[in-house]
């Protein structure tokens, strides 16, 4: 196709291909603004409903209009070829930053997710879902004036998950295009759930910030199925023992990003690009505190949590003088109080009884001082029948002249004598 005309543009080279269809340089004929055009397979555009999906996720992410975009100039079927005209941008896919350099620098990372958190945010603001989010479609743009910075991220091919499941031949012939890449679906998207929403993303996004700083996904597997399993089932891989030296909130951060339960991720992108822009600025040792779907608290805690550990600190302090001042005044009563008084008590004169009544003392000689009651004492009652416990078996011996026999015990437990 390179020197064809399609619609107002004149292709100029070949950018790159996929299972979607091929991505041309193009220039504009009339004012030479140069653009990228995405042609669709012959396959897929033949097929209506596809065609017409396909159109409607262009128009959409034209209406986005973010910065972290691409932004869509004009889309169209000619001679039979779909295509879309995009901007056309000048960098490296994060596939290939990734395969160049196989991780990236942690600050590096966490701006790049935050960007393209900010970018799927608004998309999700519109009600789209990306549910295909994988380095290859997020574009580093890069900066002229030096070569391996990044000057803007930029998120691509909206709705392409979603198109190739409207496809019953594509669920058949590709890999992955029923839900997206095995490597960065999340759990729902495993099991076949129809409802996919934001959150496939978040985890999708944890997934793509797992690898920049690992070098690899969370999961690994040798065919799709072991990835899906895995997914669904596997616990996560610590990212602290596979990159020591990760600030502990961006772990955290991860983690909850990677739950299986999609209530436990973070309640939206927009919490997770909060949380990466201010975790940006705290000490790398730092603990950002991190909630489901109520959201992320993030760096403003950490002042927060400094002055209550310092409040809690002077109150312990305080505490602790008041403690040792009173513990300090009872001793010095204890010195000052006046040894206790002996009192004398009399003894009783030998053979001098002093009867009771109901446990009250009562003087056997006029003047005597008054005694302390005796013990009471117990009256003796006939024997009770004595209980055994079920299981038991009692003998005893019979009275004289009596014949002996068994004292079997009944039902309740009691001897029967």
């Amino acid at each position: 196709m390179i020197g064809e005309a399609l619609g107002n543009y004149t292709i100029t080279a070949k950018l790159g291909s996929g299972t979607m269809g091929v991505v041309f340089r193009a220039e504009h004929v009339r004012i030479a603004r140069t653009a990228a055009i995405k042609v669709l397979i012959p396959e897929l555009a033949r097929n209506e409903s596809a065609l017409q999906r396909f159109f409607t996720e262009a128009r959409a992410t034209s209406l986005i209009r973010h910065p972290g975009i691409v932004d869509v100039f004009d889309c169209d079927v000619e001679e039979g070829r779909a295509y879309i005209v995009m901007e056309h941008l000048d960098g490296e896919t994060l596939a290939d930053r990734l395969r160049r350099t196989d991780r990236i620098p942690c600050a590096t990372a966490c701006e790049i997710a935050r960007q393209v958190a900010d970018a799927i945010g608004a998309a999700h603001d519109r009600d789209i879902v990306h549910r295909d989010l994988k380095p290859e479609n997020v574009f580093l743009v890069r900066d002229p004036a030096e070569a391996d910075k990044v000057a803007a991220v930029k998120v691509l091919d909206f709705g392409i998950a979603k198109l190739l499941a409207a496809d019953p031949s594509a669920r058949l012939t590709m890999r992955g295009m029923v839900l997206g890449t095995p490597e960065y679906m999340a759990p729902e998207q495993c099991g076949g759930s129809d409802e996919i929403e934001t959150r496939a993303d978040i985890y999708a996004l944890g997934c793509i910030l797992f690898e920049m700083l690992s070098g690899e996904p969370p999961f690994l597997g040798e065919t799709v199925q072991e990835l899906l399993v895995a997914h669904m089932f596997h616990p996560l891989p610590a990212i602290g023992e596979r990159v020591p030296g990760v600030p502990a909130w961006l772990a955290d951060l991860v983690t909850a990003m990677l739950a299986k339960d999609r209530e436990e991720r973070p309640a939206s992108m927009k919490a997770v690009a909060r949380a990466l822009r201010e975790g940006a600025a705290v000490p790398p040792d730092a603990q950002l505190p991190l909630t489901s779907r109520r959201g992320l608290r993030a760096a403003p805690v950490v002042v927060a949590i400094a002055g209550l550990s310092a409040l809690a600190l002077a109150m312990w302090r305080g505490s602790s003088s008041r403690r040792r001042l009173s513990d300090a005044r009872a001793a010095q009563a204890a010195a000052l109080a006046p040894p206790p008084i002996e009192r004398h008590k009399p003894p009783l004169a030998a053979g001098i009884v002093v009867p009771t009544c109901a446990g009250v003392p009562t003087p056997a000689v006029s003047g005597a001082p008054p005694v302390v009651p005796a013990a009471r004492v117990e009256p003796v009652l006939p024997a009770a029948r004595k209980r055994a416990r079920p299981t038991e078996r009692v003998q005893r011996p019979a009275p004289p002249g009596v014949s002996a026999r068994k004292q079997a015990v009944d039902t309740d437990g009691i001897v029967d004598l």
